[in-house]
């Protein structure tokens, strides 16, 4: 004879169910942390969406994405000093796209991501896509720099210890910052000259020397994402034509430290320079790196296939990377044993991490965001 056997009610399923539950530990809840920041560290910044953009934190010794950090309307990060903080500066609107704007710099802890200050600035900095010599920090990171364009140009300095402004200093004519001092920076000028400004620490303007034209913006102007090397006060650039100018940022007298001298051979007349960040350097290795294309003049936004390594020393070249698709920009990090960051941006997004000092693929990362296409490092090494 069989025996009918009634189903489980749902109300006795739950019992058996939370009664399991009960049975096992609580789950801990834990905080990713980052872990401490190394001269390998990368930070890449990705335009999601237009108005929101996102930080990715690379290892460059293991090409593994660290976390991410949220971004505003074109921001610019800057690693400090002591590698304890990320400073950003950020863009808001009242109503996402629209309303009363707001502009701060915004203070990250390296180690949890969390925001540690938000220090309102002047609503004036230059938007359009991030260009790292818009936002950066004098020697010794006391002071943060920057670049407004509204429309009139000017510079905001913030002071990092008191949380502040210090002072906005007007720089009509003259764009972007290239510090060279602790209370010192240099621009670029409309005239193809340059501006050196100091300040001290209640703001006032202690120097301002104009430098009259040393390039001629109609016919060969420089490309704007330059190199500063604050403890040599230079400034490595490269010209649309492909000229290397080694700008000595401190003068007084003179502008450069060599003449300028070709990236090219003569006849290597088709190769341009060309990316979004076009040029790099490494102080321990003494060489400048650019991203060159094989082409037409001004197809510069369209990246380059090649990087180029050439010796600041002798202007020889040491080597040629070749990449399989459009680099956008690179980066070089700032220590002894230098890495070459190679980043693509169109058909596969790819970060092509590198020896700096041969050229050599090391690895490559993936999974970067919607359109990654500026990078920072911590400062070079002197």
């Amino acid at each position: 004879m069989r025996v009918k056997t009634a189903p489980l009610s749902g109300l006795l399923l739950a019992l058996l169910a939370s009664t399991a539950a009960a049975e096992l530990p609580p789950e801990e809840l834990k905080v990713a942390e980052f872990p401490p920041v190394t001269p390998h560290t990368l930070a890449l910044l990705s335009y999601e969406g237009g108005v929101m953009n996102r930080y990715y934190f690379v290892d460059g010794d293991t090409g593994s994405v660290l976390g991410i950090l949220p971004g505003a309307y074109n921001s610019a990060l800057r690693f400090a000093p002591d590698g304890k903080s990320f400073y950003s500066a950020d863009t808001f609107y009242e109503k996402f796209v629209r309303g009363k704007r707001s502009d701060q710099i915004t203070v990250f802890d390296a180690k949890t991501g969390q925001i540690s200050a938000e220090i309102p600035i002047p609503a004036k900095r230059q938007l359009s896509y991030t260009v790292n010599s818009s936002f950066d920090y004098t020697p010794g990171g006391r002071y943060l720099l920057q670049y407004n364009m509204a429309p009139a140009g000017s510079v905001t300095v913030v002071d990092t210890v008191d949380k502040k402004v210090l002072t906005e200093i007007a720089t009509a004519g003259c764009g972007l910052v290239y510090p060279y001092a602790p209370t010192s920076f240099a621009m670029l000028c409309a005239n193809g000259g340059m501006l050196r400004i100091s300040f001290n620490d209640k703001g006032e303007v202690t120097q301002r020397q104009a430098v009259p034209g040393f390039f001629d913006v109609n016919v060969d102007p420089l490309m704007q994402n330059g190199i500063t090397v604050p403890a040599k006060k230079l400034g490595v650039f490269v010209s649309y034509e492909g000229l290397i100018h080694e700008l000595d940022l401190a003068g007084p007298k003179k502008t450069h430290f060599n003449k300028p001298w070709s990236v090219r051979s003569k006849d290597e007349g088709n190769w341009w320079p060309s990316a979004w960040q076009p040029v790099a350097y490494s102080a321990a290795k003494n060489l400048v790196y650019v991203v060159m294309r094989d082409g037409k003049k001004y197809e510069h936004t369209a990246g380059g296939t090649e990087v180029w390594a050439l010796d600041l020393k002798t202007h020889k070249r040491v080597f040629r990377a070749v990449f399989e698709h459009p680099i956008f920009s690179i980066v070089v990090s700032g220590d002894d044993k230098p890495l070459l960051y190679a980043l693509t941006n169109e058909d596969d997004i790819k970060l092509t991490i590198c020896d700096a000092a041969s050229g050599e693929v090391l690895r490559e990362v993936e999974e970067l965001g919607s359109f990654p296409f500026a990078m920072v490092a911590p400062a070079l090494a002197p």
